[in-house]
């Protein structure tokens, strides 16, 4: 292999792992659902605004 895949492939490799690990320790009972709650919350805005204005173009 070439020099540069190698340093490719050992930096992709090292940031999977780097990635993979908790930054923090979260208590044993933590469910994580502020990010995926806020991304449901957006969505959902998005599609009744675009409801919304759909009824207002056909009126």
């Amino acid at each position: 292999m070439k020099k540069g895949n190698i340093l490719s492939l050992a930096f992709f490799t090292t940031a999977l792992v780097l990635s993979a690990t908790p930054l923090f320790a979260m208590p044993p009972n933590a469910t994580p659902i502020d990010g995926g709650l806020s991304l449901v919350l957006g969505s959902c805005a998005v599609y009744g605004v675009k409801k919304i204005r759909d009824a207002r173009k056909k009126n």
